[in-house]
């Protein structure tokens, strides 16, 4: 087992420790201001037939876009058209 050293100097703590500790748990690096997430995780159930349809209609495109590409540029299509 490797043991590492002791750092010389204490890490300083941010001057603004509240807005600090509120990061704590987030992947943000330390110092880093936090940064919003542009896009929202979302599952979704597809029936088998359905992703078949998906997949050969993606696929015969010349760019082959992700599944995840594919599903959103249909919902933002739908969505321009209500």
């Amino acid at each position: 087992m490797a043991i590492a050293r002791k750092p010389q100097t204490p890490p300083s703590l941010p001057k603004d420790l509240d807005a600090w500790v509120g990061e704590a748990g987030s992947d943000t690096p330390i110092g880093e201001p936090a940064r919003p997430k542009a896009d929202h995780m979302v599952s979704l159930r597809l029936p088998r037939d359905l992703l078949e349809r998906l997949d050969q209609n993606r696929m015969a495109r010349l760019d082959k876009p992700t599944r995840g590409a594919w599903i959103k540029a249909a919902i933002a299509e739908k969505l321009d058209r209500v």
